[in-house]
């Protein structure tokens, strides 16, 4: 399987408008000739890179405590690179997995995928159980990135080699199901006859929210809002998170997470588009630096692959003019005296006829 890797690519693309605007009479040509002098190719074989391009991953591996994989979602070629790169960066010493979902959500991962059934059929049961399906066919996992077998074969090879997952991102809109069951799981036994009541209300008032946000139902009722605003305001969640959370302290903790991220997607709700990023934003930075440390990760002796929208992962300010976690882990590393090294993928631009 072909990969190039270009260096200059992300350049030339940027400067490419200034050219052509101020060359009204003779357009540069962007073509596979212009680029060959900055290309080098890799391939994937047997979850192994080969190449020059491989030489060339293998020795930034080797140099750099953070590797951020700065991806476009939803590509299964990208999670086969992923898994080619976790070998790779286990071989220099990395045993740190940042990846863009909550962290409880991460802590699900760890804990369901590292059972004796592997993370490939605990990710296909997950989905099976909690996926969201809405009327045009398309479903959303309840953890994100991970809807194909692809994403959780790299998982799996991560735990595989007892790599610690750190989840940063807020946790999912429509994972809320998944988590009140996890959060359910955790409550003592001798508890669960006197919570049962209030945990079946909350679930099936949280399923009814989800139902109505999905087939957007939403609209036409006056009594219902968007799914965040509900979760918020939902006497039935709240009263089951507090008796659950007075005898398990990991559903207290799913609470926290839950109701922090549901404060992001009600900004988003109610079109405080800004709000709802710059909340996010902060989130994203604040877990990476938090959950590195609380995880043990040292930037001394450790390395940290980071597995996020190519967005987030740019040094300086991103497209929204925003300092993201990708310029976190640049200037953390700048700060311990050590590296970053920040991929991008990009789409192959297709040929056309005019």
């Amino acid at each position: 399987m072909p990969f190039r890797y270009t260096p200059l690519l992300v350049l030339s693309l940027f400067s490419l408008p200034v050219l052509t605007a101020a060359q009204s009479a003779e357009k540069p040509a962007l073509d596979a000739t212009a680029l060959a002098p900055y290309t080098t190719y890799a391939q994937i074989e047997g979850h192994a890179f080969t190449g020059d391009g491989g030489a060339f991953l293998e020795h930034e591996a080797n140099e750099n405590t953070f590797v951020l994989l700065g991806e476009f979602h939803g590509s299964r070629v990208i999670s086969e690179f992923t898994d080619a790169f976790v070998r790779l960066y286990d071989e220099a010493g990395a045993a740190f997995f940042v990846l863009e979902v909550g962290p409880i959500s991460a802590q699900v991962l760890a804990e369901r995928a590292s059972g004796r059934e592997g993370a490939i059929e605990a990710v296909r049961r997950m989905n099976a159980a909690y996926s969201v399906e809405f009327d045009d066919g398309d479903q959303l996992p309840p953890i994100p990135f991970f809807s194909y077998r692809s994403d959780a074969q790299f998982l799996e090879t991560a735990l595989e080699r007892d790599w610690t997952l750190v989840g940063i991102d807020q946790e999912f809109l429509y994972g809320g199901l998944m988590l009140l069951d996890y959060a359910w799981e955790h409550v003592p036994e001798t508890e669960q006859a006197r919570i049962e009541p209030a945990y079946r209300q909350a679930r099936d008032s949280l399923a009814y929210y989800i139902a109505a946000d999905v087939d957007g139902t939403h609209r036409d009722n006056p009594d219902l809002d968007r799914l965040a605003i509900e979760f918020l305001r939902s006497d039935a969640i709240a009263h089951f998170f507090e008796l659950a959370g007075e005898v398990a302290p990991r559903a207290a903790e799913v609470e926290e997470h839950v109701r922090r991220s549901m404060t992001i997607y009600e900004a988003y709700a109610q079109r405080r588009y800004w709000d709802s990023n710059v909340l996010r934003i902060d989130h994203l930075i604040g877990a990476f630096h938090q959950g590195l440390t609380s995880a043990g990760f040292d930037p001394q002796t450790d390395r940290a692959l980071v597995k996020i929208g190519g967005n987030h992962a740019m040094k300086g300010p991103n497209s929204l003019h925003q300092y993201d976690v990708g310029n976190a882990a640049y200037e953390k590393a700048r700060a311990e005296g050590v590296s970053s090294l920040h991929l991008t993928f990009v789409r192959r631009f297709a040929p056309t006829d005019s």
